[in-house]
């Protein structure tokens, strides 16, 4: 079906070669798909300027048949239109990734999001790596997705929700809690990278909304056994319809649209104003780093947040009094001239702001070390820390947050005193928090004290879970000559646990209990 340029997307075409003045920096790209085509061009045949021999695949759905043929080149962007409610994926074979960082690129011109449609299926955008090799002939589908990130609107009933999400599948990955909502209708370009770092078995998704500031929305774990073997773009439910007919067959609306102006896989990120947090595993100190590449001012509050509970006040190195006021008895490295006060210390939040003033500085380069003594994150396998800084004119910053140390890896589960190995001394910590009341403690404190498995307590669940950890590093059947050593109450407590049949005790006939 040809169909004519719309307004709005020739507009937002203009718009966007005006508006988008500080342009990302485009690195070295492996794939690139610009949409200088001509219109009418569908997705297979657009033009791959940095791999010209490489070009999309476009999956079939259920019922056979391609998904994506009212969507084509319009006027420099790639117009998505889907009068359908079936799953649409497009496919790109891309040199396998097994190590390193790859950038899965996505700018778009704007959009119009509308109602959802009549069976309130929310309606989707997704750009992400996939462990198989599609190639379009051999291979013409994957499903198995490593890493995503996702544009999607709901409808609850009060008009869409349009929001950013990044999500993972596999044994071992982590999907994404935090989400950001978006405009319905967005005139400024827009811009999203999901970054694949296989090294370190992580993602991250990053966004830029027009001129504002980059951000980071999040990152989490992807599956060891999944690697990015191909990108994929799907469009799911309807787009450029909003209602439907007697039988519920959409009706076109001409002014709902969704317009990519490019995609790219890079080896660089290509937003380079991203503020940096570090977090050093060993020490559990943290670090604000201005990494943007300018100076910054106005810096009038920002916040740490943890859903585990894994921050300690105690280690905590605030500006207030520290970083603040030259006068006294801050030194005025970040703030020469105010006062600063601390507004939340507890284990899910820590906050403070400006009192009253012009705010903080920073100059390009800065490290700002916020920890002292035993360090301020609460060590566990799971990294949830996230910071979000407020400037004056309320813009906001999501700095991307980096752990460092360990030998840059995560801290193994049952890895209770932190050393690098699951050993005896990890097993006396498990033993001295077993079945112990762990309701005072946040989930990362009682992490620490044996709830390997974040239920609220230390028990038999905990104990299946040390040994399966135990066992996999140490030599076969180490685990009972381990424990045979162990003086009360960690025999007592094996007997108990003995009659559920996880462990065999066959030493000390006569220990009492």
């Amino acid at each position: 079906m040809c169909r004519k340029p719309s307004l709005a997307i020739m507009t937002l075409a203009a718009v966007a070669l005006l508006s988008w003045s500080a342009k990302p920096t485009l690195g070295a790209d492996l794939e690139s798909f610009e949409f200088d085509d001509p219109n009418f061009t569908e997705l297979l045949d657009v033009a791959n300027t940095a791999n010209p021999f490489n070009q999309w695949s476009i999956g079939e759905f259920t019922g056979g048949g391609f998904t994506l043929v009212d969507s084509f080149v319009n006027n420099g962007v790639f117009d998505i239109r889907k009068f359908s409610n079936s799953f649409a994926p497009s496919y790109l074979d891309v040199a396998d990734i097994a190590a390193g960082k790859r950038y899965f690129v996505a700018e778009m011109s704007g959009w119009d999001i509308r109602a959802a449609d009549a069976i309130n299926n929310p309606e989707q955008i997704r750009f992400g790596f996939i462990d198989e090799n599609v190639d379009g002939s051999t291979v013409t589908s994957g499903n198995a997705v490593t890493a995503q990130m996702q544009i999607t609107s709901r409808d609850l009933g009060d008009g869409p929700i349009v929001q950013l999400e990044g999500s993972a599948l596999g044994a071992g990955s982590t999907s994404l809690v935090p989400a950001v909502t978006l405009n319905t209708v967005q005139t400024d370009p827009f811009l999203m990278v999901l970054e694949l770092d296989k090294t370190n078995n992580r993602y991250e998704v990053f966004y830029k909304d027009g001129t504002n500031p980059s951000q980071s929305l999040a990152q989490g774990f992807v599956s060891p056994d999944r690697d990015g073997n191909s990108i994929r773009f799907v469009a799911n439910y309807n787009f450029g319809s909003s209602s439907f007919d007697q039988e519920g067959v959409p009706v076109a609306d001409p002014d709902e649209f969704f317009a990519i102006e490019r995609l790219a896989l890079t080896t660089t990120n290509p937003l380079t104003d991203l503020l940096t947090v570090e977090v050093d595993r060993d020490s559990g100190h943290i670090k604000l780093i201005n990494t943007s590449g300018e100076a910054l001012s106005g810096l009038e509050s920002y916040s740490i947040t943890s859903s585990l509970g894994a921050l300690d006040s105690s280690g905590w190195k605030p500006i207030t009094d520290n970083y603040d006021n030259v006068a006294g008895p801050g030194n005025g490295s970040v703030d020469m001239d105010d006062d600063w006060m601390i507004d939340s210390t507890s284990t899910s939040l820590l906050s403070e702001s400006v009192v009253a003033g012009d705010g903080g500085d920073l100059s390009i380069g800065q490290e700002v070390l916020l920890s002292t003594g035993g360090g301020t994150w609460i060590k566990s396998p799971t990294e949830d820390l996230e910071v979000e800084l407020s400037f004056a004119g309320g813009v906001t910053r999501r700095p991307s947050v980096h752990f460092v140390g360990n030998g840059g890896s995560q801290f193994a589960v049952a890895d209770l005193d932190f050393d690098g190995s699951i050993t005896v001394d990890d097993w006396t910590i498990f033993v001295a928090g077993f079945n112990a009341d762990l309701s005072a403690l946040s989930a990362a404190e009682a992490y620490q004290m044996g709830d390997l498995n974040f239920g609220g307590v230390n028990g038999v669940a905990d104990f299946a879970i040390f040994k399966a950890a135990y066992e996999a590093t140490n030599p076969p059947l180490s685990f009972e000559a381990m424990i045979a050593g162990v003086p009360e109450p960690g025999t007592c407590m094996l007997l108990a646990i003995s009659c559920l049949g996880l462990v065999s005790v066959r030493h000390r006939r006569n220990t009492p209990c």
